[in-house]
């Protein structure tokens, strides 16, 4: 929607809210000059310019405001872009699907919402859905989108025609509609194949249940052509005009002339009476737009996994553009982008909140975001501090595997390990994603206990560390981690099998009876294999296959019986877990066992912006001593 179409509204009533937001309508059928000058700035054909114009001169933001919604006494302030807004802002509205991991408190939801409606304001018919991790963020969203309209100059605020539960709906044809799946996954599944439109924004996704539900329903309805979200350049912005084109300020007065409506591919825009242009065809995209933005709830969960398949461990998988496989963009915000925040503030928010929880809330760098999360089992835990291999397993090292039996739905996980006695420490090998991304994304739930989920790996380690009583240097250096195990036909016997054979044993026949014995390069495990104490059917098959078991030590006061060890009282469990976090705590130089670090490039977000931000990120982590 351009000029023209200002000019009929204007000719219809004016702007404004209906009732619950009234606001007189009429006025003069014609922009003022300083209006139609205001109109030309705004215009979508300027692109990202002209989106910034229409956040600086038309948007009005609160500048004070709690999480929980609008707080009394606000100002209204200018909507200016700082260097990270504008960055984000660039990639929106050249059509890119994005990927956001941010720090709090950026305004990126300010952001989304007011290029929301600058889409519906300059567009017939624009559709937009924005989903909540909660009933009450649906209510301050739609808030948020309220206080933007109510400030919006007259020429450019949109007649509200209805505003049923969750929903907007312009006079133009354009609505936006916010919505919370729901804790279900029926609800989460409907919540994406219910919505076919132009503009699909999910806030806080990371705290959002079902997302992948949601995301798989979401994804075909914004593709409607069929080639896939547009990774393009700004061409895929510019309207391809025929002939006799004149611009003047910036903006064709053919578009200033006519408006244009976004129901057709393919679509002409009216002549205008006043310029009196020839009418022009408007090639438009019609794919639609997914916008994915978060702050960290730690390496765990469909958001961390959507951005581990988009991102890759160091950024290897993006494209020239910055785009990766899964077509999303991925964008990491720090803590610096946002204005006034200097190294001395980060250092303040570690006083108040403490290192760990400002780590999560404000992180500096991608892996700071994902590595840290509330209620961490193991809040010590860090990549850079213990993720690493050792060049060689020294000959007085005591090797052993521990084994985590999987139910149905669950991981079958068995770990190799080597004690080196000496400084106490833990260090997993870059060869054992899922050990870390367990061990990093564990958690406890609301009433103080473990949860039972994506644990496999650290009831595992758990087993090892308390029945061998290990207190020197644990070193994790190869997991075999299979997902329903019994599903895909995977029995005791073929499982025992692999373990010989990652474990270097090779099968041979000694008088007709299958046996395995331990190859050239074969380990031997003078600790033993550990598993879990409750399948002790499982554990006498592994026994036939020479491997043999023992099972998990049990604790004092701990009961025995039915359901599986990790189903017992808290005491046995938070006693497995203590002896693990001595060792994790008291890991520090690990030079003296001559780690090998893998090389990642950390800044490599970071140096795709701006060099001031790179400057002050470097600046803060010194001051950090980091």
């Amino acid at each position: 929607m351009v000029v023209r179409q200002f000019i009929r509204r204007r000719k219809q009533g004016g702007a404004g809210r209906v009732a619950g937001g009234a606001r007189a309508t009429g006025g003069a059928a014609r922009l003022t000059p300083a209006e139609l000058a205001a109109a030309r700035a705004c215009s979508p054909s300027r692109g990202v310019a002209g989106f910034a114009a229409f956040c600086r001169e038309c948007c009005q933001i609160l500048a004070k405001e709690s999480e929980e919604g609008m707080v009394a006494g606000g100002a209204a302030v200018p909507f200016v872009l700082f260097p990270g807004q504008e960055r984000v802002a660039g990639d929106l509205v050249v059509g890119l699907w994005l990927l956001i991991l941010k720090a709090r408190q950026l305004g990126l939801t300010w952001l989304v919402l007011a290029y929301a409606l600058w889409r519906m304001v300059f567009t017939d018919n624009y559709q937009v859905l924005m989903i909540s991790h909660g009933e009450e963020y649906v209510l301050v969203n739609l808030e948020r989108l309220d206080y933007l309209i109510d400030r919006l100059p007259a020429w450019c605020r949109p007649v509200v025609v209805s505003q049923p539960k969750g929903k907007r709906v312009f006079a133009n044809g354009s609505e936006i509609r916010c919505l919370y799946p729901g804790p279900t996954p029926l609800g989460q599944k409907k919540a994406g194949r219910t919505f076919s439109g132009d503009l699909a924004i999910l806030d806080e996704a990371a705290f959002t249940a079902g997302l992948k539900l949601i995301l798989g329903g979401l994804t075909p309805a914004m593709t409607r052509s069929g080639i896939g979200p547009h990774p393009a350049g700004k061409e895929a912005l510019t309207p391809t005009l025929s002939h006799g084109e004149r611009e003047q300020g910036g903006v064709t007065l053919r578009e200033a002339a006519g408006y244009v409506s976004v129901a057709d591919s393919s679509v002409t825009v009216e002549p205008s009476v006043t310029v009196g242009e020839p009418s022009v065809t408007v090639e438009l995209n019609r794919d639609g737009q997914m916008v994915v933005i978060s702050t960290s709830d730690g390496p765990t969960g469909d958001f961390a996994e959507l951005w581990g398949e988009s991102y890759g461990s160091h950024g290897e998988v993006l494209d020239e553009q910055g785009v990766g496989p899964t077509k999303y963009k991925p964008t990491f915000l720090g803590w610096f982008e946002r204005p006034g925040r200097t190294p001395e503030w980060r250092l303040e928010q570690d006083r108040k909140l403490g290192k760990m929880r400002a780590s999560w809330e404000y992180p500096a760098t991608i892996e700071e975001a994902l590595q840290s999360g509330q209620g961490r089992v193991y809040p010590q835990l860090t990549v850079s501090k213990h993720m690493g291999d050792l060049p060689e397993i020294p000959e007085y090292a005591e090797q052993f595997r521990a084994v985590d039996w999987g139910e149905s739905g669950s991981a079958f996980v068995v770990l190799w390990g080597a004690h080196i006695k000496g400084p106490p420490g833990l260090l997993i090998s870059p060869s054992c994603p899922h050990t870390i991304r367990e061990h990093l994304g564990w958690k406890y739930d609301d009433s103080g206990r473990p949860l039972k989920k994506d644990d496999h790996t650290c009831d595992a380690l758990c087993y090892a560390v308390s029945t061998f009583d290990l207190r020197g240097l644990v070193y994790i250096y190869r997991e075999r981690y299979v997902l329903d195990a019994a599903e895909k036909g995977l029995t005791p016997a073929k499982e025992a099998r692999t373990i010989h054979e990652l474990s270097g044993w090779r099968k041979t026949m000694v008088r007709g009876v299958e046996r395995w014995i331990r190859g050239v390069r074969g380990e031997k495990f003078s600790l033993g294999t550990v598993t879990d104490p409750s399948w002790k059917l499982v554990q006498n098959q592994f026994c036939d296959m020479q491997i043999p078991c023992v099972p998990a030590r049990i604790f004092k006061g701990a009961k025995s019986g039915g359901g599986l060890e990790s189903d017992k009282p808290i005491d046995a469990k938070a006693e497995r877990i203590r002896m693990v976090r001595e060792l994790i705590d008291a890991t520090e130089n690990l030079d003296f066992y001559g780690v090998r670090r893998q090389q990642r490039e950390a800044f490599s977000m970071t140096v795709r912006g701006s060099n001031r931000r790179l400057e002050l990120l470097k600046l803060a982590l010194a001051a950090r001593g980091g």
